[in-house]
């Protein structure tokens, strides 16, 4: 027996070891150190899952049951690199309620096959050691009699100490457990500042407490929504205007030029500019922020969102939104009637014919109905000269890949000419690709510029049709970006960047955000002197700062932000993916050290900063309730 218990005992030795290894370089990729604060509790996690074994009485199964831990282990580590690389993100439970969204424009490019072969090689070299482990012990080996009766004891003990000093472990970190030394439940820090979490407690423990949050944990706190309402001088300038707000799929300013988007220039020149804007969501979160004001970290199934736009201006106003997708992705058909919206139409509902590309669904290769033919099914719709109406489109034609082949919309954007116009008005000097060095990213940037030359298109054919019901000085146009250009890593080969360098919003995460309406556009210009506005923003002050501008009353604590006119605007940006905050200047994980900064500041500036942190921080812990 004693033999066998040796055998068993070096194995879950080992199996720590090779645990460690796998976490040292998952921490280590992700410019977290090596090893996390609180590495106790990733071993008495991984000596948990190893006394397993001792239940096993057959060494074969023992040995198949610790190569799976170390398999899934490896899938881990592999996941959290590939999503940081490409997404600035780490694998948390939640995305497993994305899986059918994640698989539809899954690439193997963004695998990386080296870290799959470190995976490969690590769990390798496993097996090669417990093959070693079981040749020394064979001669040794005696047929154990009554096993389970023997070794009962021992498993009962090693499980009474490891779940006691994981238990109280536990218990001492969470009581010590602080933002910039303010406390926060625990479940907020776990799903808000994911990344510093996981740097604080390590893989396994990050998982667990997932795991509570999901399936056990219940609310620690109440936190009082304030009823004060925060108006600014220019509330209800634009009352009873109409609205219409565009979310441009990866919309970033490099894809605006006076001479191929004549439409986006207009705006952009005439309407207020928001010159220093950063936007790094996904789609759907960078949606309902342009919606509703706000985005939980703990999300739940909320029927009620009384503070979104529709549902603020439902009795005044025909609220009705477009997008030409399934309705099942990023599960739209519930979360639009959620958010309060009369009408919706997705792609079966703007083209009801069969389309070529169209297989219950897109391909995801590039080859999208261009914007500027979708936009003439969606126009009847989005404009009505005998009501009020508030109208929300996600754009697509400018959603990657943007691959060189006849799968993509390449052929077609030759067709309409926009690579002619695009060498045109780069042979006179008015366009520069950051990227001719390089053919394959040459074109893709072309690409992209191409799409956008369609989307324009798209933003004239509304214009005109403002125009034609003399509507156009009557409404609001709000358009905006959902996030960088990912595909292809363009915003990073742009910037001659590499992807551990993903902190550096200052050049990776500029994003379009503009606000037209020529009397809103003649009163800033007067009170400012230019209707280019430089102060830091994000798309967190759409909702708040066009409900003050419509008059319409509302709840300050609903929205993450106020209105970006308010005294009490808060110039902090806070990021669902990367799960960290930010400004133009700074940049950081956890509000108590700063990331990375742009240029040096004064010691004040800083601790400004990381006070604005913590007022959206408090603000999104109350947002959390609303959910």
């Amino acid at each position: 027996m004693l033999t066998v218990i040796k055998e068993k005992l070096t194995m879950i030795i080992v199996f720590i070891v090779f645990y460690l290894v796998i976490e040292v370089l998952t921490l280590h990729n992700l410019g977290m150190g090596f090893f996390p604060d609180y590495l106790i509790l990733d071993i008495l996690i991984v000596i948990f899952i190893g006394t397993i074994i001792l239940f096993i009485k057959s060494r074969i199964f023992s040995q198949i049951y610790l190569i799976f831990w170390i398999i899934l282990f490896n899938i881990l580590y592999v996941t959290n690199i590939t999503m940081n690389n490409i997404f600035g993100d780490i694998f948390s439970l939640e995305k497993l309620f994305l899986v059918s969204e994640a698989n539809e424009v899954f690439s193997w490019s963004f695998i990386s096959f080296k870290l799959v072969f470190i995976g490969i090689i690590i769990t390798l070299a496993f097996i090669s050691c417990m093959t070693i482990i079981n040749k020394l012990f064979k001669s040794k080996r005696a047929k154990v009699k009554n096993y389970y009766q023997k070794s009962f004891l021992i498993i009962l003990i090693s499980w009474i100490f490891v779940l006691n000093s994981f238990i109280l472990s536990n218990y001492y970190i969470k009581n010590q457990l602080k933002i910039n030394n303010e406390s926060f439940p625990e479940a907020f820090y776990l799903t808000t500042l994911k990344k510093s979490a996981f740097k604080r407690f390590g893989m396994l423990t990050f998982y667990y407490k997932e795991i509570d949050l999901h399936f056990i944990d219940t609310n620690e706190d109440n936190v009082v929504i304030s009823q004060d309402v925060d108006k600014t001088k220019y509330h209800g300038l634009l009352k009873g205007k109409n609205v219409i707000t565009i979310m441009i799929e990866s919309g970033q300013e490099f894809g605006i030029n006076p001479y191929l988007t004549p439409n986006l220039y207009r705006i952009q020149e005439e309407g207020l500019h928001f010159t220093e804007n950063i936007s790094v969501n996904k789609t759907n979160i960078s949606e309902q922020i342009g919606i509703a004001g706000n985005y939980p970290t703990i999300t739940s199934e909320q029927t009620s969102l009384p503070f979104s736009l529709p549902n603020i201006l439902k009795d005044n106003y025909l609220t009705s939104y477009f997008h030409d997708n399934n309705g099942n992705f990023y599960n739209r058909d519930t979360s639009l009637k959620h958010l309060g919206f009369e009408k919706i139409f997705l792609h079966d509902d703007l083209f009801y014919e069969r389309l070529p590309n169209w297989q219950d669904g897109w391909r995801w290769c590039g080859d999208y109905t261009l914007d500027s033919i979708t936009i003439e099914r969606i126009l009847p719709y989005m404009i009505n000269d005998h009501e009020n109406f508030y109208s929300f489109w996600t754009t697509l034609s400018t959603h990657g890949p943007y691959n060189d082949n006849d799968r993509s919309n390449r052929d077609l954007f030759i067709k309409n000419g926009y690579f002619k116009r695009i060498d045109e008005v780069e042979k006179k000097g008015f366009w520069q690709n950051p990227l001719s060095h390089d053919q394959e990213g040459s074109f893709q940037y072309k690409y992209y510029q191409a799409a956008m030359i369609d989307l324009d298109i798209a933003i004239g054919k509304i214009i005109n049709e403002l125009n034609q019901k003399n509507i156009l000085e009557d409404t609001i146009l709000i358009i905006y970006g959902d996030h960088h250009v990912y595909y292809h890593d363009l915003h990073l080969r742009i910037n001659n960047l590499t992807a551990s360098e993903y902190y550096k919003m200052d050049k990776l995460y500029d994003s379009i955000l503009y606000i037209w309406n020529p009397l809103l556009n003649e009163t800033i210009k007067n009170d400012f002197g230019s209707t280019k506005i430089d102060t830091f923003t994000s798309p967190y002050i759409i909702v708040p700062t066009l409900l003050d501008l419509l008059g319409e009353s509302y709840y300050s604590d609903w929205y993450l932000d106020y209105s970006v006119f308010s005294k009490n605007y808060i110039p902090v940006f806070y990021s669902h993916q990367l799960n960290s905050l930010m400004d133009n200047t700074l940049y950081t994980v956890d509000v108590d050290e700063i990331t990375y900064q742009v240029k040096k500041l004064q010691q004040q500036e800083r601790a400004d900063f990381q006070l604005n942190c913590l007022l959206i921080l408090r603000r999104l812990n109350k947002i959390n309730k609303l959910y």
